[in-house]
């Protein structure tokens, strides 16, 4: 993981997979994904997930 912003109650960061076990692609070890992340309830959430979107990953029989 990579922090590119981080303050007491929100941040933005890198997912990276890190160390990639040689049986996978070497281009894994590049991937980065941006995320958001806020706190609630003392407890970090996260907020954004880059291509990650949450109203067609949840509709039920291809209803958004």
């Amino acid at each position: 993981m990579e922090i590119i912003n981080l303050n007491e109650n929100n941040g933005e960061l890198y997912w990276t997979y890190g160390k990639i076990d040689s049986k996978y692609d070497s281009s894994w070890k590049n991937f980065k994904c941006k995320f958001r992340v806020t706190k609630e309830d003392g407890k970090w959430e996260i907020s954004y997930l880059e291509g990650f979107d949450f109203k067609e990953s949840t509709r039920k029989d291809g209803v958004l």
